[in-house]
């Protein structure tokens, strides 16, 4: 913008300071001023604004509040370089801040000779409706104040860039009537019985956008929340209440405690928190204590359905290639030289306010249940992790950046996904029962899990040809994994479903030492196939290899479904035999609705042929949990003849099953009468003391 001054003059000599019919202007802004500015109150100098946008000042600012509208005004300024005292009329149009719409503001000022004293009233309009009105007097000589205040729904959301360290999307009204009493530098408030209405705000560690409504008193040096209601953006509610001590609205130190029923405790992702990210709903209790620079919050709760908590346990170095990339082509935009000062300029703001912002140390009880999921991030970049559901209890702590986990996690069910030489993928089922001791440091965790891999294979490299040694049959691999997570103790088990006791025992020396057994699992694993024992003297086909073509097929094409966000996962396997009659599998499998419904299919060639009928058939499964922890499920399937049915017709087997899982810590516990258990209700505040930093959940307990 080009702005023009008339000519004028201005003198400057030690704090004096004489203008001379200063004008300044564009089109229809312009700012006047004509006087003297000194340390002498007897000296003035008047002033003219006429429609400035306020923009302007967001130049000036050590913090973006995203100013706007028009300023107008006119007035008389005294003692600029002492005690500066404005007398006049002032109002501002269409005035926003931090993209929030206040509306007309005005203010004025008189001085009162016979009171010596300056009155003031200002006045808020917003919508042909009052939603502020402040009204009473300034004592310059003695430099206090003396005043009323009435809001009647008056927004809040322009506070938020001056508390964005802690919360944003701020929205909400206020409704109260307030008196101001005290000096500039340490004013005091009164207010009982305000209304916080739809307070709206998104904290800043949790990401997590919460709506408040409840009452607000204020006294010196106090600020007391009470019945305060709490609602997330789905259906979790909670009470809050609590204290806010300051002094003189600096140095503020908060002693609050939230009651939350299935409220969504942290929703974020990896960019947010690199400790632990996720989406995590919790009942319980949560305290938030001490000064705003290092809050402190003090959770002991229990996880509701829907939960998922990810923990990144260790970065890599190994990279991985997107099968999807988009590229955006548009052109990077250009700056002006003063665009780019600005920019620099608010890009410093910035990172001296991350620098000084808030720090939050984070100590929780957390009692985990099966709906929870757990993931265990091997390695982000070739995708290794472990997901599993459980209970137990855990407890975390986020202090100064370092996190911290304890308690033992009792495994309901799980998947360990493995990632070979960037091309082969498995996924092996934990067993429940399976158990994870927290010690403190991520890495060493104890486990003590199984983990199992299904498979097909031919037993043909193992034992010398003969009627149905080509025959695929279900092999069940299994993975004992103890010890510590940073150097775990592996062992190794091998069942293959559908053998001959005589064919079984020849096999038996394959498999009788921990290594033959790593040795046949890995290439299982790798290939899909058995190798042949050094002692057999049998020489393997090469059906590896075009398992492994096939396989590098299924890994790349469930890559690109997983991208697309497609919950399917498909395997293909062909291999030739022998007998010229080539073998192939097609598998397709997904879950449902929150894994409550498991599918599982697989198309090929009939295992068991003796009649003319057609030789591709096909096997489904449908596993339905019927309750929440899976206790009760009812099963669904169609399989093709086996090996020891086929002789009497080629037809389907179809069938449906109800089971229902019960643990027992002994056989007699069956036969006892269940005793009411006590719900796991969380501690009222009073049971939960506040903890210092020094102390976390299980500390407590210990000293107690």
């Amino acid at each position: 913008q080009q702005w023009n001054i008339d000519p004028s003059s201005i003198y400057y000599r030690d704090k004096h300071v004489a203008v001379n019919e200063l004008k300044i202007y564009n089109d229809e802004q312009g700012i006047s001023a004509n006087g003297i500015l000194s340390d002498n109150p007897a000296d003035t100098c008047s002033f003219d604004i006429r429609k400035l946008d306020l923009s302007l000042a967001n130049l000036l600012m050590t913090q973006p509040l995203d100013i706007s509208g028009t300023l107008s005004g006119s007035g008389k300024v005294t003692g600029i370089f002492s005690s500066p005292d404005i007398f006049g009329h002032i109002a501002a149009d269409s005035l926003s801040i931090a993209g929030h719409l206040i509306g007309r503001l005005t203010a004025i000022s008189r001085w009162d000779d016979e009171q010596h004293r300056v009155n003031i009233a200002a006045r808020n309009i917003l919508d042909g409706k009052e939603a502020l009105s402040i009204s009473g007097h300034y004592l310059p000589d003695k430099r206090t104040i003396d005043a009323k205040a009435s809001a009647k729904g008056f927004g809040l959301g322009f506070i938020e860039p001056f508390i964005s360290s802690l919360a944003t999307d701020i929205s909400g009204s206020l409704t109260a009537d307030a008196s101001i009493t005290g000096t500039l530098d340490a004013p005091e408030i009164f207010m009982i019985g305000g209304h916080l209405e739809q307070f709206g705000a998104k904290l800043d560690y949790t990401k997590v956008p919460y709506i408040l409504d409840g009452t607000i008193d204020m006294t010196p040096g106090k600020i007391t929340l009470r019945n305060f209601s709490v609602k997330d953006r789905e259906t979790g509610t909670g009470t809050l209440r609590g204290v806010v001590t300051h002094r003189h609205l600096k140095d503020f130190n908060i002693d609050i405690n939230i009651n939350a029923d299935n409220l969504i405790g942290f929703d974020t992702n990896i960019q947010e928190n690199e400790t632990f990210y996720g989406k995590a709903y919790a009942t319980g209790n949560v305290g938030i204590s001490g000064p705003l620079s290092t809050l402190a919050l003090n959770i002991d709760v229990a996880t509701r359905p829907g939960t998922v908590v990810n923990i990144p346990i260790k970065s890599s170095s190994a990279s991985s290639t997107s099968v999807i990339t988009f590229i955006d082509s548009r052109p990077a935009a250009r700056l002006s030289s003063i665009d780019s000062l600005i920019n620099l300029h608010r890009a410093k703001e910035k990172q001296q306010a991350q620098s000084s912002g808030t720090g939050i140390n984070v100590f929780a009880r957390v009692r985990a249940n099966d709906d929870a999921r757990l993931n265990l991030e091997i390695d982000s970049a070739t995708g290794d992790a472990l997901h599993v559901n459980g209970n137990g209890t855990v407890d975390l702590t986020v202090k100064d950046n370092a996190f911290s986990i304890t308690g033992d996690y009792i495994v309901s069910e799980g998947q360990y996904d493995l990632t070979l030489l960037g091309l082969f993928a498995r996924n092996f089922n934990l067993d429940a029962g399976s158990t994870i001791h927290f010690t403190g440091d991520i890495m060493q965790s104890e486990l003590d899990l199984k983990a199992s891999y299904k498979t097909k294979a031919s037993i043909s490299p193992l034992i010398a040809a003969g009627t149905d040694s080509n025959i695929r049959r279900p092999v069940n691999g299994t993975i004992l994994i103890t010890g510590r997570l940073a150097n775990p103790n592996l062992g190794f088990e091998i069942k293959i479903d559908d053998l001959d006791p005589t064919i079984e025992q020849i096999i038996e020396t394959s498999f009788n030492t921990e290594e033959k057994r790593m040795r046949q699992l890995l290439a299982l694993i790798l290939s899909g196939s058995f190798i042949p024992d050094e002692q057999s003297g049998i020489v393997n086909n090469n059906s590896v290899s075009y398992f492994n073509a096939t396989e590098i097929m299924s890994t790349q094409l469930n890559s690109i479904l997983q991208q697309l966000g497609i919950p399917i996962d498909f395997g293909f396997n062909y291999q030739p035999t022998e007998t010229g009659r080539d073998m192939f599998d097609v598998a397709v499998s997904t879950q449902l609705w929150s894994n409550r419904v498991s599918v599982n299919g697989n198309i090929g060639n009939r295992r068991f042929l003796t009649s003319n009928r057609d030789d591709i058939v096909g096997d489904v499964d449908v596993e339905v949990k019927l309750d929440r922890k899976g206790r009760t499920r009812l099963r669904l399937f169609s399989h093709s003849a086996d090996e020891y049915s086929n002789y009497l017709d080629q037809t389907q087997r179809n069938g449906v099953g109800l089971s229902y899982k019960q643990e027992f810590n002994s056989f007699l516990d069956i036969f006892r009468k269940k005793k009411g258990k006590k719900q796991d209700v969380p501690a009222t505040k009073a049971e939960t003391p506040v903890m210092n930093e020094a102390e976390t959940p299980l500390t407590k307990n210990q000293k107690d």
